[in-house]
């Protein structure tokens, strides 16, 4: 839970309005075009607001960011540190293949387990990364875009041509680059960046 209040739409009102109908001989899954335009349009907005407020804040994808670095470095080490628990996720980190029982036996609390054994690890890296994580020590970040040539963009889903505010979502493109770093190096990365 974010706590925001975006993202809120009336689902019992869109399952109400959903119908299943032929489109050139096969079922697909519609709206009742005369209940369901409007529905349809909240669903958009309230999705689209929870990518732009939520998902792709920048606080949240600094976690992102982290976590993918604490696994990378820790499938760099898994060897050399003697990483040992966590079955299922570490052969995941070694490449290898597990069953689908071990993979829905995965969720956060293995990770969080994993993640605080890994804060007592010999690696040096992957010790300060986990702190980081369990003491929400988060990468902090700068905008970047009007310094960098890469840009990352996250095309939304494709929309329906169905109300002007869908056709105004339907090809934009989100765009955000951001440069994420350790708290303590600030100063540095102002002065490059200034």
């Amino acid at each position: 839970m974010t706590g925001t209040g975006y993202g809120k739409f009336d689902l019992d009102w869109l399952l109400n309005v959903l119908r299943i109908g032929k489109v050139n001989g096969d079922y697909e899954i519609g709206l009742d075009y005369e209940k369901g335009i409007k529905i349809a349009e909240t669903f958009i907005m309230a999705r689209y607001s929870m990518y732009l407020q939520v998902y792709y804040h920048k606080t949240t994808r600094g976690v992102e960011v982290l976590l993918d670095r604490i696994l990378n470095r820790a499938a760099e080490v898994v060897d050399k540190c003697q990483i040992e628990s966590g079955d299922a996720l570490l052969k995941l980190i070694k490449g290898e293949n597990i069953s689908v029982g071990e993979y829905l036996d995965l969720d956060d609390n293995i990770l969080v387990a994993l993640i605080k054994e890994w804060a007592k690890s010999k690696d040096d890296i992957l010790r300060d990364l986990c702190t980081r994580f369990l003491h929400r020590r988060l990468f902090k970040s700068i905008d970047i875009s009007s310094v960098s040539g890469h840009v990352i963009a996250l095309d939304p889903e494709e929309l329906s041509n169905a109300s002007d505010i869908v056709k105004a979502l339907r090809n934009r493109k989100y765009i955000k680059e951001r440069l994420y770093f350790p708290a303590e190096m600030r100063e540095k990365i102002n002065e490059i960046f200034a």
